[in-house]
């Protein structure tokens, strides 16, 4: 009887052991069919910014591995980093991935996280990644890592100089991020002290704020004082004492950024001359030092002359921001021309990053730009265009605009409307801003409805055709709407032209279908092959085609690979097969 049991028991486990795996072969073969059928359409969606095509697919396949989208990086890497698409619309697709199953602290295949790229990342993108972390939750103070240490650490790590990863640094430390007594004495990449030479503005206030909390560090006192700030103690810590030239070249970059001019004569008359030629221009910028600035300036590197050093340009974008006026009152005073000599320009960047500040004093900045445009002929619409971003509202950006166009002729023509925020887009047309052929292409690709209108209600058509014309060997893309061709385009089937596509035809797979009803409504033709083009469009939107009248009775007689490989097919085919044939059953469905 027990035998019975024994046997009973075994047959009963086996039925529920082979149910329990047949259903995870079920699943896994599911899965890889939903990876096979529609990590291509997935691909078309992320790449192509269709925020309704991705939700459309997420409900639809809630299982699906979203980070197999690529093969190089997560989804979530993709779309906070690479997303070819507005970051509104990246960061609604990121919502989306998390809401899926995403791990925001997932490691990438290089073995970091999404937390730690977006501190290393010093695009201006790098604080818009660490507000969205932060907005998901992510206490930015407690991440940690065995091997790179905290989130402030990583900045540091990866060098605070230029004007992006400053931005970085404020926010981290604006969240009250601080710094381990570890990481203030490890190694460096070159040296022990690489970190502190090439971030002393950083280094100097995360290490003043550890000490001043009464953190000790196992280092010189001469380097403990040079590191915080305190020159004049830490040159006499360093009296009589035997010191390393990593030490000492600390010592010496840390006197230029925050020391006297006097001082810095006093280190060198205690350690040599052959040091003198060598000054840590970005850190004496960086760090507002204006007195030891005029003093290279006139008596060691006579810049303007000699080309021995050029300083480099990123450290004015940092004095810009951060309103360091004396220094550019030291350039002005000396006659120094704030120019790239490498990229052979005026530095005209530098008055963007004073707007971009949001409160730079405006006589300050007439005076900067005032000497600027002495040096050089006044701003062209080409540098203009780059004064401003979608960060700097109207009432930052009124007087600035009114200057410009009031005083120097400026149009700005070329400053998109999609690069600036709504009411300044709205301004720059009251003060006369001509309509630009691409202003509608740019308001349509930005996904801002309230922006399309406002640029349609500026006179933009909304079957504008553009081509492209050959001059020469040269090709340039031009407008039927730009004045300075219409003569040239009269005859546009002259051999030189050659049409390009449609705004509708350029834009349909990555506008949603409020939008396109939008534009149909006001009068935008659909095209005869609306419904071919829009194969990785939303389902919403072509059921908007549709029941507008796109022609449905479309004919082909061969069908390309999906993925670019493969077998061309060939036969007779409808617009179902169209759709079936690149995984879109769910467009065939509406036939």
């Amino acid at each position: 009887m027990k035998n019975t049991k024994r046997l009973v028991s075994l047959f009963l486990s086996g039925i529920i052991i082979f149910s329990l795996v047949s259903c995870g072969l079920t699943d896994n073969i599911k899965n890889k069919m939903i990876d096979s059928d529609s990590k291509n359409t997935f691909s078309y969606a992320v790449n192509n910014g269709n925020l309704e095509l991705f939700k459309e697919l997420c409900e639809k396949y809630p299982d699906f591995d979203l980070d197999s989208i690529s093969s190089s990086n997560t989804l979530l890497m993709n779309l906070l980093y690479t997303a070819n698409c507005p970051r509104n619309i990246a960061y609604q697709m990121a919502d989306i991935a998390l809401e899926n199953g995403a791990d925001l602290y997932m490691s990438t295949p290089n073995g970091s996280s999404y937390i730690y790229n977006s501190v290393t990342d010093y695009e201006a993108v790098g604080v818009d990644n660490l507000q969205y972390l932060s907005s998901k939750g992510v206490d930015l103070r407690s991440v940690d890592d065995d091997i790179l240490g905290n989130l402030l650490e990583c900045c540091i790590d990866n060098n605070v100089n230029n004007l992006n990863s400053f931005k970085v640094f404020d926010y981290l430390t604006n969240q009250g991020l601080t710094v381990r007594k570890e990481f203030i004495e490890k190694e460096g990449l070159e040296s022990k002290y690489y970190k502190f030479i090439q971030s002393p503005k950083a280094i100097q206030y995360v290490v003043s704020q550890y000490v001043d909390n009464g953190g000790t560090l196992d280092l010189p006192n001469y380097l403990t004082y040079a590191i915080t700030g305190d020159i004049e103690n830490a040159l006499e810590a360093a009296k009589d004492s035997a010191i390393s030239d990593d030490e000492f070249e600390v010592l010496f970059t840390y006197t230029q950024a925050f020391g006297t001019v006097k001082q810095y004569e006093e280190l060198l008359g205690i350690y040599g001359e052959e040091w003198s030629k060598n000054p840590a221009v970005n850190a004496i910028v960086s760090c507002d030092n204006a007195e030891m600035l005029e003093y290279f300036i006139k008596d060691i590197m006579a810049l303007e002359k000699t080309k021995e050093y050029n300083l480099n340009t990123d450290c004015f974008d940092v004095a810009a921001y951060y309103h360091y006026y004396d220094i550019f009152d030291v350039l002005i005073n000396n006659g120094y021309d704030l120019y790239d000599d490498f990229l052979e320009k005026p530095l005209y960047g530098i008055l963007g990053s004073c707007i971009c500040s949001n409160d730079y004093d405006f006589d300050e900045f007439l005076k900067l730009y005032d000497y600027m445009e002495k040096k050089h002929e006044p701003i062209n619409e080409n540098y203009a265009a780059n004064l401003f971003s979608d960060k700097i509202d109207l009432k930052s950006a009124k007087k600035y605009i009114d200057f410009f166009i009031d005083e120097k002729g400026i149009d700005f023509h070329l400053l998109s409307a999609s690069d600036v925020q709504y009411d300044v887009a709205e301004y720059l047309y009251k003060k006369g801003r001509t309509l630009q052929a691409y202003d509608l292409s740019d308001a349509i690709r930005s996904q801002d409805l309230e922006l399309i209108k406002l640029v349609q209600s500026q006179g933009a058509d909304l079957n504008q055709l553009w081509y492209d014309f050959k001059d020469g060997d040269e090709w340039s893309r031009e407008f039927d709407q730009c004045p300075e061709y219409t003569e040239q385009l009269e005859d546009t089937s002259h051999p030189n032209f050659t049409p390009r596509p449609s705004n509708f035809e350029m834009n349909i797979n990555s506008i949603n279908s409020e939008i396109v009803k939008y534009l149909i409504d006001n009068g935008m033709e659909i095209p005869d092959n609306a419904l071919e083009t829009a194969v990785y469009a939303s389902k919403a939107t072509v059921k908007v085609l549709i029941d507008a009248g796109a022609d449905t009775d479309l004919k082909f007689d061969k069908l390309e690979p999906a993925n670019g490989g493969g077998i061309v097919q060939k036969g007779d085919f409808d617009l179902a097969d169209y759709y079936k044939h690149y995984d879109r059953d769910d467009l065939a469905e509406l036939l």
